[in-house]
């Protein structure tokens, strides 16, 4: 019924183009029915009834959703309220359709549809989580917790969990700026070592049959390793382990065909410099010689020496026995006669010198 030409209102029991000239009618024989139900007072105050809000996040935009293939309601009253829920966010929220339902009635109504916050929330995680070079798999606090902790006594790979409406990254390798940067990404970088075992293992891996004979017990590959003793627990189960598995394989020592060269090279050298340190106890000092190179250079073992001189406490370099003597100081102001004198001969310092078999590398005195 068109009450007034072209600016007049429609009323129908069925959808009519112009939304904001539509009215839905019903007469039971008893009573006629409007929807809006103050239609027309509004119309005779306005000119028009109000138009369908204006939609400001289009469901379409978000794209990936497959619009579902869902009956509309047959109550044109419904249907009418359909209209203008479909348009406004509040009214979305409370219908609890899925946006594929809602998409689809909104194609089928010609009409512009909104999303809600939640489904722009979850878009947009999905869009950075799709950036990440690992799934982010869902957890709650405790869960994240847990992951942090382990993460700060092992070595934990790139790992993503989602707590919330934020994406956890941990360890990332490769994260563009502008994700890192993002409110609803957060970065937790924890360097921690590899475990004692796992680096005992790769440096015996390099290790060949020479290398264990110079080192059984690994004593010394653990001191490489741990130099400050701060692993020093963790080294001893790790050597523990590996040597009670039994399953430690050591590459066959490779022939060297020209050795004459290298050996000949290292002979025409000025043997290394030694540190000499002389300690006293009870005013009779012990002397001792010792290879730094058993420490550092496993193929330059030597025996220890010591030689009792008189008071005093002296250190100091000592050369080779072909350039040798001993240019010594005092650190507690003793002359270098008094400790010439104390030794009786420089003699048998040159016999304890040349009896060491000075290696390689570097020898350092030390008292044991």
């Amino acid at each position: 019924m068109v009450l007034a030409e072209d600016q007049g209102l429609v009323l129908a029991p069925y959808p009519f183009p112009v939304f904001e000239r539509w009215v839905v009618t019903s007469f039971d024989r008893r009573e006629l029915r409007f929807e809006p139900a103050d239609a027309l007072s509004v119309f005779a105050e306005r000119g028009e009834l109000p138009r369908l809000p204006t939609v400001e996040h289009d469901l379409a935009s978000l794209g990936g959703i497959k619009p579902a293939e869902e009956k509309l309601p047959d109550d044109p009253f419904a249907l009418r309220r359909l209209m203008v829920d479909l348009c406004v966010e509040e009214r979305a929220n409370g219908m609890k359709q899925s946006a594929a339902v809602r998409l689809g009635w909104a194609r089928k109504l010609g009409i512009t549809a909104t999303s809600t916050e939640r489904e722009r929330i979850e878009v947009e995680i999905a869009a950075l989580d799709a950036q990440i070079e690992v799934d982010a798999k869902r957890g709650n606090e405790a869960a994240l917790e847990a992951l942090l902790a382990r993460a700060r006594r092992r070595p934990v790979d790139t790992t993503a969990m989602r707590v919330g409406d934020v994406i956890h990254v941990l360890n990332p390798k490769a994260l563009p700026a502008k994700v890192e940067t993002h409110p609803r990404i957060a970065v937790h970088r924890i360097d921690m070592p590899a475990p004692a075992l796992v680096r005992l293992l790769n440096e015996l891996d390099t290790w060949t049959e020479d290398d264990i004979l110079d080192d059984p017990l690994l004593e010394h590959v653990i001191e490489r390793l741990d130099p400050r003793g701060e692993e020093r627990l963790a080294m001893l189960h790790a050597r523990a382990q590996v040597m009670a598995s039994r399953t430690m394989r050591v590459r066959q020592r490779e022939g060297v065909d020209d050795w004459k060269t290298p050996l000949a090279a290292l002979l025409a050298e000025d043997p290394p410099e030694a540190m000499l340190r002389v300690c006293f106890v009870d005013a009779t000092p012990a002397l001792s010689l010792c290879h730094a190179a058993r420490r550092y250079h496993r193929r330059a073992p030597g025996p220890i020496h010591t030689l009792r001189v008189g008071p005093g406490e002296y250190s100091g370099p000592i050369r080779g026995k072909s350039k040798c003597l001993a240019r010594l100081r005092s650190q507690q102001g003793a002359g270098s006669e008094s400790l010439a004198r104390s030794l009786g001969s420089i003699s048998r310092l040159r016999r304890l010198v040349s009896g060491c078999r000075i290696g390689p590398s570097a020898i350092r005195a030390c008292d044991r």
